[in-house]
Order: C-alpha cells, then sequence, then structure tokens
C-alpha cells in the first residue's frame, strides 16, 4: 500500500485498484499497467492533491505546473510531464479574439443611409470563405400592394433594422 496524501492506492488482484477518488475508479479497474504508467497516475494524484491543499499542484519531486499567463504556458501531462506553451493556440485565439469581434459586429452592424433612410444590417461570412460581406435584410423597395401596380415605399425615420427577414 503506498499513500499519497490523503489518497490511498491499494493493489490486491489485477483488477483490483482503489482509489479514493472517485472519477479515478474506472479506469484503474481493468487491465494490467506498466510501472510507468502507475507512477503517472501517483504524479496526477499529487498533482490534484497539491492544488486541493494549498490552490497550487506544483510541490516536491513534481515538474513545475506554470501559471497561465501571456505566454500561454500549460504543463503537457504524459509519462512524462514537460512544460509547454500556446495549447490549442487557434482555438484559444478564436474563443478570446474572433468571437469577441464577431458578437461586437453582430451587435454594432454597418449603417448605411439610403434615400429613404438608414438601414442597419449585419456582418455574415459566406459559407466556406473568409470573406465578410454585409447584409441587409427586408429592405422595403415599394409599398406592399396585393396584385396592383408598384408604388414607391415611404421613407421612415431613424435607422431600420435590416437584419431579419420580415414576417410573412
Amino acid at each position: 500500500m503506498k499513500i499519497l496524501g490523503k489518497y490511498v492506492c491499494k493493489k490486491k488482484k489485477k483488477k483490483s485498484v482503489w482509489f479514493k477518488l472517485a472519477l479515478l475508479k474506472p479506469l484503474f479497474l481493468s487491465g494490467q499497467f506498466t510501472e510507468k504508467e502507475n507512477e503517472l497516475c501517483r504524479t496526477m494524484m499529487a498533482y490534484w492533491g497539491n492544488f486541493a491543499r494549498t490552490g497550487s499542484p506544483n510541490g516536491p519531486g513534481l515538474t513545475p505546473w506554470p501559471e497561465h499567463g501571456a505566454d500561454a504556458e500549460y504543463l503537457a501531462i504524459g509519462l512524462q510531464q514537460k512544460p509547454a506553451k500556446n495549447l490549442k493556440e487557434k482555438h484559444y485565439t478564436f474563443i478570446t479574439e474572433t468571437l469577441p469581434r464577431l458578437i461586437r459586429e453582430k451587435k454594432d452592424g454597418p449603417v448605411v443611409q439610403t434615400k429613404l433612410g438608414a438601414l442597419k444590417g449585419e456582418y455574415l461570412t459566406a459559407k466556406g470563405k473568409d470573406t465578410v460581406v454585409h447584409s441587409y435584410m427586408g429592405v422595403p423597395f415599394a409599398k406592399p400592394l396585393r396584385l396592383a401596380p408598384p408604388q414607391p415605399a415611404e421613407a421612415w425615420a431613424g435607422v431600420r433594422e435590416a437584419t431579419q427577414h420580415p414576417n410573412m
């Protein structure tokens, strides 16, 4: 029996590895594991135990887990742990920069002035392209007269929302 912090690893038989940490239990109930895999288990329990006790995963004998900051450092965990940078950099950039910009642009869409008044549209991208286009929907070009000769639409005051199709 090995005691790591407040977690206990006990191996009785081939399929009997128990941890007090319930999340690990299903991972270790079947199969044989190499000594390196068992060491990885003990290392992870040490990181988690340190974090639970102190708020920092770092401790004696462990590879230092860098704090996430401007350098986008993280700890690559495997049979050997090593600090690295820019995990899923494209995903991180999308979540922290691209998505907020798209939301801002959606909220603050383009406004154009027409003869009848101002229209507020939205920015869209064409499917499969990176090109951004200005979109204006539901723009009135004529009065809605059924089966009658067309007449010009009436002007409006203020800025008209043109971000969705009108009700039919």
